[in-house]
């Protein structure tokens, strides 16, 4: 039986993407750490650029849907809405 708290099935898949997330990080640091000096040097640095880069552009796309939800939200107060304001 486990000993852990009811989660909510949200709750549990983030904390098991966090684990995933975790573990893959420990994993290329190794291989980076332990291929260093080998054929396979270029490879794992090169996985480890392209990981870099798949999280940095997810950043980059979390701050865009920001700034166009921003905008939308700017956009709509502009606009009078008919069903908000009757004329």
């Amino acid at each position: 039986m486990s000993n852990r708290t009811h989660t909510t099935p949200s709750t549990e898949h983030a904390e098991r993407v966090q684990a995933a997330l975790a573990e893959a990080h420990r994993l290329r640091q190794q291989a980076i750490r332990d291929c260093g000096a080998t054929a396979y040097a270029d490879f794992w640095r090169g996985a480890n650029a392209v990981w870099e880069a798949m999280v940095s552009g997810q950043a980059r796309a979390v701050r865009s849907a920001r700034r166009w939800q921003a905008r939308l939200q700017r956009h709509r107060a502009d606009v009078p809405n008919p069903r908000r304001h009757p004329v």
